[in-house]
């Protein structure tokens, strides 16, 4: 498995954001705020399911197209 970049972190068998400012790192302030208003949605994407610092999204809700690690556009792409 190839080794994460030093944005994300490895924590009980998932990845992880290292901070919530890397993990919202792109999203709107008025998109943090709409979606920080029901607990159960990801403040980063507005879904639901996960938590900000499990989100592997690649947009949210409203098409804000998000960053993605390396490993992760690698193992898409």
């Amino acid at each position: 498995m190839e080794q994460p970049d030093k944005t994300w972190a490895w924590w009980g068998g998932k990845y992880h954001w290292g901070s919530k400012e890397e993990a919202l790192k792109g999203v709107s302030t008025k998109e943090q705020e709409e979606y920080g208003q029901n607990q159960d949605d990801c403040w980063r994407c507005g879904r639901t399911g996960h938590r900000t610092y499990e989100c592997f999204s690649f947009n949210t809700r409203r098409g804000t197209a998000l960053l993605t690690a390396s490993w992760k556009v690698a193992a898409v792409g």
